[in-house]
């Protein structure tokens, strides 16, 4: 229950408290007085954009605090769950006790254009504000009669009535994932064509990387070889005399060691400190021979060989020619070897997932059209029993003939198995709210049948009839007689009055006879104080409301017939 509701600069109101009481709760004021602001106060608080202009002027900010009772045992446990997941923080012993009798839901509006929103005065975001005050509140304003009109907000109340909102979540997410893979398959179709040329390209330049089988260590070895091949004789004739000067001519360095190794060796004998002398010209007539061998088999593979050569060079110009190509060097060559391939195994991996996805997409389809069906079924199941409760509704506010019907259109087929037509958002099909006010006459769809005043009824029938089924402790009206004759005042405020013994029900009205069925009158005035105008609200009982009444019947609380019509409107309620 909606227990409190404080404002501080919100449009004209300065600082403002109202209390509400359970049961039915009316406001009245004259046009301008600032009515609609407790309404602008209540949708901030839960989650709604401030209008422009929000903030007082010379304001800074405009703050609204709304104190709801938890007094249901039914909203008590879903509520403290809530504040259990969002406002629960035990590190931090200044938390709210999550199992408190009073939530606390506040909105601050800087001029600055941002926004505050708190639950039992801790941070929370927008969103989380708006999901707990849909937990305590409704509010319908005058703007939802027109919305009524529209075949997806009646399709919304037929669900909500019929408890199917988890059906309909369902089938939501089969759409979704139906849509995500219809998409994934156009953007592989698109892209089919390019991605085939795209790998006819990649094949190709693998298969010759590949097949040319490069590397840097080869063109190192070819580039040597080719220096051998192309300097043959010069090369051989360097081998010669160095094989001459160290083994082979009078006075070769590897005879000049021996016979040092051999002089050493007769005074070793008498003077030990040459074996060490010894042991290293040993070594160098070993390398010395190992030198000589190794310049011998050079010079042996040093003999021209113009074939061999021939094959050096085209080889060589293999390389050259792939490096001109792919305009990289041969160790990035390799490395771009490898970037091929990889890109190459993708997209062929793509294109076989091509398959999988349209396979996806029809099993995905089969489960959306499964579960399409049987909300549908739950739909038209669903439908008669909303007709026969709006019918006793409407036969409550003045309909005694009326008739109402759900109207079932299905929506267009699909023409070809990608066809997305068919499957609309809310399900594979529209509905219309028929009318029928007068006997004799066929049902019609309500934007062409009502009347404002008979819309505005229509409307409150549904909205009684959605609330009997909603867990909503607290349902807001603003201004539901808008377009009702006084007529059938007494009527809407027994209607009213009704819905009220299970909800606590806010009301912003014009007519007497709904204000006198209240069981709490507020009255909102505008004042001027030093030169600004200011809206006050307070509440009227006794001589007071009686006069408030009368006001509201004949716009002069002085007369006699309006204040004796008054004390009638209020015995009889």
């Amino acid at each position: 229950m909606l227990t409190e509701l404080c404002i501080e600069d919100l449009v004209l109101i300065d600082r403002l408290s109202a209390s509400f009481s359970p049961g039915l709760n009316v406001i009245s004021g004259e046009t301008g007085a600032g009515k609609t602001l407790l309404i602008t106060a209540l949708g901030l608080v839960r989650g709604g954009r401030a209008p422009p202009g929000s903030i007082r002027s010379g304001a800074r900010r405009c703050r609204v605090d709304a104190h709801f009772a938890l007094l249901q045992p039914a909203l008590r446990d879903p509520v403290e769950k809530w504040l259990k997941v969002h406002c629960e923080d035990p590190e931090d012993s200044q938390c709210e006790d999550p199992e408190a009798d009073e939530v606390v839901l506040t909105r601050i509006v800087t001029d600055d254009g941002r926004s505050q929103c708190q639950v039992n005065h801790r941070p929370v975001t927008r969103q989380h504000l708006r999901q707990i005050a849909e937990l305590l509140f409704e509010v319908h304003g005058q703007n939802d009669q027109q919305k009524l009109f529209s075949r997806p907000e009646q399709m919304q109340l037929l669900d909500a009535w019929g408890g199917l909102l988890d059906s309909v979540r369902e089938y939501r997410a089969f759409r979704d994932r139906w849509l995500a893979a219809c998409r994934r398959l156009q953007e592989i179709k698109e892209h089919q064509a390019e991605r085939t040329s795209r790998i006819e390209a990649l094949r190709f330049d693998v298969s010759e990387l590949e097949a040319s089988a490069i590397s840097a260590e080869e063109k190192a070895c070819l580039l040597e070889e080719r220096e051998t091949l192309l300097h043959s004789q010069e090369i051989a004739r360097c081998l010669c005399d160095c094989i001459d000067r160290l083994a082979e001519s009078d006075g070769a360095a590897h005879s000049q060691v021996q016979s040092c190794e051999k002089l050493l060796l007769e005074w070793n004998a008498r003077i030990p400190a040459l074996t060490a002398s010894i042991e290293a010209l040993r070594d160098a007539s070993a390398h010395l021979e190992e030198a000589v061998s190794s310049l011998r088999s050079q010079l042996e593979r040093s003999e021209p060989n113009p074939e061999r050569l021939a094959e050096v060079e085209d080889r060589l110009s293999e390389f050259h020619r792939l490096e001109r190509k792919y305009r990289l060097g041969t160790p990035e060559l390799c490395a771009h070897l490898a970037g091929l391939t990889t890109e190459l195994d993708e997209l062929q991996a793509n294109a076989a997932a091509g398959e999988e996805v349209a396979l996806e997409a029809q099993t995905a389809r089969r489960d959306l059209e499964e579960c399409a069906r049987q909300l549908s079924t739950r739909r038209r199941q669903v439908a008669p029993r909303l007709s026969s409760q709006a019918v006793r509704a409407l036969g409550e506010l003045g309909f005694k003939h009326a008739r109402f019907e759900v109207s079932f259109e299905p929506r267009t087929p699909a023409e070809d198995a990608e066809s997305k037509a068919e499957f609309g958002p809310l399900g594979v099909e529209d509905i219309d709210f028929m009318l029928s006010s007068n006997p004799g006459e066929s049902p019609r769809p309500l934007r062409d049948a009502a009347s404002g005043g008979e819309i505005a009824r229509v409307m409150l029938a549904l909205r009684g009839a959605l609330a009997s089924q909603h867990s909503s402790p607290v349902l807001v009206f603003d201004e539901i007689d808008s377009g009702v004759g006084g007529r059938l005042g007494p009527v809407l405020g027994a209607h009213l009055k009704a819905l009220a013994r299970h909800h606590q029900v806010l009301c912003v009205t014009h007519l007497p006879a709904v204000a006198a069925c209240a069981s709490h009158h507020l009255k909102v005035r505008k004042v001027v104080r030093g030169r600004r105008a200011a809206t006050l609200v307070h509440e009227v009982d006794g001589d007071e409301r009686v006069r408030e009444i009368a006001d509201m019947i004949a716009g002069g609380a002085r007369e006699q017939t309006a204040n004796a019509e008054a004390r009638r409107l209020l015995a009889a309620s």
